[in-house]
């Protein structure tokens, strides 16, 4: 009796520990009969699917689990196993109470009784979904990088950190001149770059082996296979293992010969300019050297000479010798129209080499006027402020005024008209003196009128080119800028063309002088 009583506990405490497994495991264990109806669902059934055992026995399992098969789960395969090997493990697709779509790892056993018959089944299911997931995405990744590894135009390759190419895509190959890859794999890859670019790939690389950097991309060369160059910008990245270290490096090559070459070229191009542009400012600064020296040789003799003949011409009789007479009067004009083509020239040389300065005094505009219709005989009508007082380089203006007035003389009919005033112009500017010079002639031609104040600019009245040098009008301008002023043509018309010189107004004497006006 005690024996009988013995081995009851010691079956009921094996019931215990068996029931308390399957109260702890955490895959599903689920028993159906022969028929397909779950006579048990444990804990961890409950936990994978979201139903409790109350719902869930009773059920056919296939159909309340919702479950799909591929060919090699199909229920003849299954069943098949079963009753040959007594087991079978394969993979299904369900779907859990709230819909959720689930991969398990089904492990299912045929039961037998005391006698061998079959009565039911033993399923072990394991929830497998997110490794599934990711095996599935990797795969999915790993075929994106394939593909375009294989079929993009730019130059790929993978390769070992001892330098050994282990893949290369074909259009490396191509850009290299190889029609087989095999031909390249296993190579070293400083076997394909010349000496410079190892040696920039190699310094690249440091901070990438040091764990400092991820990737590096450079421009670098290299070697065809028929030995010439291929420019390419390389960039490289690094896989790691879970170290930290470098385990694999993919590179990609983009050839950029084309760029560079047109880089070559626009340099090229470049320096030819620059070159050409250096000559071309050497014949410049020549020919302004030339002109300085040649106009201050000449400068000297031709007024002694101009000098002589006005002495001789006023001294000489002109009733005792009058073809005399006449040859000096020619000799004095043609020796002032050398002078002034001389005066004008180093002017031009003084703009172009900067050197042109003014060093402006204190000038009443009415004597200015004055000496201005004075020296050039204009017959005008003035008008003038006696109380303007200027500032600016004496004989400069002078200068100015005898080009206007003598341009005046020349285009005008009957009337001349000069008028000096104080402008107060609107904005900012200040009050200035204005010169105005009017005459009654032809009007400048509105095509020519842009060019006016430009060097060798010269036209008669009906626009066809004119004596001199065309430099007085550019010259006039450039002496007003360098005073502080302007000369502008403000108008020209038939019957009125108006000229205006503006400068600046001396200040005033009694704040001038003021040191402690603030």
């Amino acid at each position: 009796m005690a024996d009988d009583v013995s081995v009851t506990s010691a079956v009921e405490r094996r019931l215990a520990e068996q029931a308390m497994l399957l109260e702890h495991a955490n895959d599903a264990i689920v028993v159906r009969d022969l028929g397909g109806r779950i006579t048990y669902w444990s804990p961890g059934a409950e936990r994978l699917y979201g139903w409790p055992a109350d719902d869930a026995c009773g059920r056919l399992l296939d159909r309340f689990l919702r479950t799909q098969r591929d060919p090699a789960a199909s229920t003849e395969v299954v069943t098949e196993a079963l009753l040959g090997a007594g087991s079978w493990e394969g993979e299904l697709t369900q779907r859990s109470r709230d819909g959720a779509e689930l991969t398990v790892l089904s492990r299912k056993t045929l039961l037998r009784g005391e006698s061998g018959e079959p009565y039911g089944v033993l399923v072990i299911a394991s929830d497998i979904t997110a490794r599934r997931r990711a095996e599935q995405a990797l795969a999915r990744s790993e075929e994106l990088f394939r593909s375009q590894f294989t079929y993009t135009g730019v130059g790929q390759a993978i390769r070992s950190p001892d330098d050994v190419l282990e893949s290369v895509n074909p259009a490396l190959a191509r850009m290299l001149g190889y029609d087989d890859i095999a031909d390249l794999v296993g190579r070293s890859a400083c076997s394909l770059a010349t000496p410079a670019s190892i040696t920039t790939r190699r310094a690249e690389l440091l901070p990438v082996y040091a764990g400092e950097r991820e990737a590096v991309s450079f421009e670098a060369q290299m070697i065809h296979r028929d030995g010439t160059l291929v420019d390419v910008q390389y960039t490289s990245s690094v896989i790691r293992d879970v170290d930290g270290r470098p385990l694999r490096f993919i590179s990609t090559f983009q050839d950029i010969s084309e760029r560079k070459r047109a880089e070559r070229a626009r340099d090229l191009a470049v320096a030819e300019l620059q070159a050409r542009h250096d000559e071309l400012a050497a014949m410049s600064q020549l020919k302004t050297d030339l002109m300085g020296i040649l106009g201050h040789q000449l400068k000297n003799p031709v007024a002694n000479l101009s000098m002589a003949a006005e002495v001789a011409s006023a001294t000489w009789a002109a009733d005792s010798a009058p073809a005399q007479g006449r040859f000096l009067d020619l000799v004095t004009r043609n020796a002032q129209r050398i002078q002034q083509t001389i005066d004008e020239v180093l002017s031009m040389v003084a703009v172009d080499s900067g050197q042109l300065t003014a060093h402006p005094d204190q000038v009443r505009l009415v004597d200015l006027v004055d000496e201005a219709v004075a020296s050039t005989g204009v017959s005008a009508r003035t008008e003038a402020d006696a109380a303007v007082v200027v500032l600016a380089q004496r004989d400069h203006l002078h200068h100015i005024l005898d080009n206007l007035f003598s341009n005046a003389v020349k285009y005008a009919h009957a009337r001349i008209e000069v008028r000096a005033s104080v402008v107060d112009p609107a904005g900012e500017t200040s009050a200035q003196a204005a010169i105005e010079v009017v005459d009654d002639g032809p009007g400048i031609p509105e095509a020519f009128q842009p060019h006016l104040f430009e060097r060798f600019a010269q036209r008669d009245k009906s626009g066809r080119p004119a004596g001199g040098t065309g430099l007085g009008l550019f010259i006039a301008r450039q002496l007003a800028r360098a005073n502080g002023g302007d000369l502008v043509l403000e108008s020209s018309v038939v019957g009125r063309t108006c000229f205006i010189l503006t400068l600046p107004l001396a200040p005033d004497p009694g704040t001038a002088s003021d040191p402690t006006t603030t």
